[in-house]
């Protein structure tokens, strides 16, 4: 068997400095999920003297009657000014009635 102080030195090193960059990335890792948490919590407001920017929300819809009234209904429950938000609904041909869902939610 091979044995020899230079041997041996060469394995300490080796798994010294490979658990070294486990360590390492292990660290990266945690101290990046705790900074994110930290922007998690901070909430966006804007400064005084700005108004919100206009903002227009296109949905391209074809056959899509069992889930548009959902979808606008959550769109319109965004947290956003509605005076400063226009919902656009693209129909494209519908058969199945979601142009009519559309038009009675528009209403």
């Amino acid at each position: 068997m091979y044995s020899s102080l230079w041997l041996d030195t060469f394995f300490v090193a080796s798994a010294a400095i490979l658990w070294f960059m486990i360590v390492y990335q292990l660290l990266l890792f945690i101290t990046g999920f705790l900074y994110s948490w930290r922007d998690a919590w901070i909430v966006p407001s804007l400064p005084v003297g700005l108004d919100w920017p206009m903002v227009s929300i296109l949905v391209p819809a074809r056959n899509e009657a069992r889930v548009i009234a959902g979808t606008l209904h959550h769109l319109c429950a965004l947290d956003y000014p509605a005076d400063h938000m226009e919902i656009i609904i693209v129909d494209d041909g519908s058969n199945d009635g979601t142009g009519n869902i559309v038009d009675g939610l528009a209403a």
